[in-house]
């Protein structure tokens, strides 16, 4: 991967410095939920955000707490609505523009974290229609395209959950009763995950149980996120964690390790 280029020693959860050199990741997610908002000072405020834990639970393992310093920094953080491309004069993107969009997004998410001085960026982005557009395969090509393109590059992943996050999050069991009580039942009609119900059915599980335990909504999401192992999740969710898990072997993996 050549020379880390990320800034080393800033944690922009506490603003304290590292004393080791940790990889810096730039984080693009769906939503706030999965990459926090803005603190005060405009950086990334990460006390509830999704994707920082899944992520340092597979890089760390078993031993991994959610109240643990990240095994990374993390250079910037943006939503996928953040990365705004010129409309369509009408004021609405057609439909057969949808693909170019879904490029240059990618693109632009590349050049914000090469400008924050990260290793990597890591993108988390739902698949909530099915049939219309196949986000996986048109972020995934662009991603292809710019690593055999670029020789100094960064480490791009994206993980894409079928339908949305919650399958992940509810896909372990084990994490589930932890989070959740151990009365929660699977919310998933069928043996996989990575087909029924649909998004909203498992947001509004995730919800229900939460109300249930006077849990807010976030909170659970990120106790979820660290408490998911890595190994069930490939298990569960093959088509979607499994491609997620392969792409931090290759791309994140050699970071964590230098």
């Amino acid at each position: 991967m050549g020379t880390p280029r990320g800034r080393a020693g800033v944690d922009v959860v506490d603003g304290a410095a590292s004393r080791e050199r940790r990889p810096g990741l730039f984080l693009v997610g769906e939503g706030k939920s999965e990459v926090g908002g803005k603190s005060t000072g405009g950086r990334p405020d990460l006390r509830t955000a999704v994707l920082p834990q899944l992520l340092a639970r597979y890089a760390a393992g078993e031993t991994w707490r959610a109240d643990a310093p990240l095994p990374f920094s993390v250079a910037g953080a943006e939503t996928w609505g953040d990365l705004r491309v010129q409309r369509h004069p009408g004021g609405r993107i057609r439909f057969r523009e949808l693909r170019r969009v879904q490029a240059h997004k990618v693109n632009l998410a590349i050049t914000r974290a090469r400008h924050a001085g990260a290793d990597g960026l890591v993108l988390l982005l739902d698949r909530e229609v099915a049939g219309r557009l196949n986000p996986r395969k048109d972020v995934l090509e662009e991603i292809r395209a710019y690593r055999s393109g670029t020789a100094d590059r960064l480490a791009v992943v994206a993980g894409i959950p079928s339908r949305c996050l919650e399958t992940w999050l509810l896909a372990d069991s084990s994490a589930r009763r932890k989070v959740l009580g151990s009365q929660a039942t699977s919310p998933f009609s069928r043996k996989s995950p990575e087909r029924r119900p649909n998004a909203e059915t498992r947001k509004r599980y995730l919800a229900s149980a939460c109300k249930s335990r006077n849990l807010a909504v976030p909170e659970a999401r990120k106790r979820l996120a660290a408490a998911a192992r890595p190994e069930e999740l490939r298990k569960r969710c093959p088509r979607s964690y499994g491609a997620f898990a392969d792409e931090m072997d290759l791309e994140l993996t050699p970071l964590w390790s230098a």
